[in-house]
């Protein structure tokens, strides 16, 4: 489906121009400009849970649903957030890598009178020993599908591939590589890990650090989004478990300790959690999000 932007009433697809004045930055801001960006006309919906400001009003889903758009006038646009499930970290003896947060997708699409399918991709459960960590859950919006974050790898066993999102730290070898991204897709690769110190899980907004034993590296930072009416981080990394000295971790993402890994920030949704070391287990990642926003009148 094609993505749809304004900008001085001029229509431009499959790239990331919005109205004059509008920046865009990778893991950015955009800033509320209650209903200009919504096209002409405006969208009859429903489904989540509501909120109103002005003309235009939210739909946020933190649990599988659906969304129905039973009415439009015109050519109205509305805009869409949607957060693959993050992963959760590896546990190695000497160090596990962090968990990658889900895949961000984000931008302005048709509306169109139907009823969409909401899934909320689940977090990985935390892991324990040798054992790579599972990687996140698809979330799927209206559409669109976000796929969850990589899991966390082991300095026994190499990184697992995740399906996609920020990829996946490892505590051996070479990090976990993000799913293809592009102008409304966001996530990076996870970072290398050395024998003694994982490398941090990628983000939504950039790549986790390599670990340089006895160091291991931080988890990558996550997407900022203003379209619930706050800033809020998506998708943060996970930060590495060390032989040493844990990983920073991001706003959002769970830092990496000594035995037992840290947890994601349950508000920062998609985030993946902290690896672990000395035979102890990781943290837990936080599940995704999808949120609509449209203009009713």
């Amino acid at each position: 489906m094609a993505i749809k932007t304004i900008l001085k009433n001029k229509v431009f697809t499959n790239n990331r121009l919005r109205p004059t004045g509008y920046q865009f930055p990778v893991g950015g801001l955009p800033p509320r400009l209650e209903g200009y960006e919504y096209g002409s006309g405006y969208t009859t919906a429903s489904g989540g849970t509501e909120s109103t400001s002005g003309p235009v009003k939210t739909s946020t889903f933190t649990g599988s649903s659906s969304w129905t758009v039973s009415a439009i006038s015109q050519t109205p646009l509305f805009e869409y957030l949607a957060v693959g499930g993050g992963a959760a970290g590896g546990a190695g003896p000497a160090g596990g890598g962090g968990g990658g947060g889900g895949q961000v997708r984000y931008g302005f699409t048709d509306s169109v009178v139907q009823t969409y399918t909401i899934t909320i991709g689940a977090g990985s459960a935390y892991s324990q020993g040798d054992t790579p960590a599972n990687g996140g859950n698809t979330s799927i919006g209206p559409g669109i599908i976000a796929q969850g974050g990589g899991g966390g790898g082991n300095p026994g066993v190499g990184a697992s591939l995740g399906t996609g999102g920020g990829g996946n730290g490892s505590g051996s070898s070479a990090g976990g590589i993000a799913a293809a991204t592009g102008p409304t897709t966001f996530g990076f690769n996870g970072g290398a890990g050395s024998p003694n110190g994982g490398g941090g899980g990628g983000g939504a907004g950039s790549a986790g650090a390599v670990g340089v034993a006895p160091l291991a590296g931080a988890g990558g930072s996550g997407f900022i989004s203003t379209i619930s009416g706050s800033p809020v981080v998506y998708g943060a990394g996970g930060a590495g478990a060390p032989n040493g000295i844990g990983g920073n971790a991001p706003v959002g993402g769970g830092p990496g300790n000594g035995q037992v890994g840290g947890s994601a920030n349950p508000t920062s949704y998609g985030s993946g959690s902290g690896g672990g070391s000395g035979g102890g287990y990781s943290g837990a990642a936080v599940a995704g999000i999808v949120i609509i926003r449209w203009k009713y009148q």
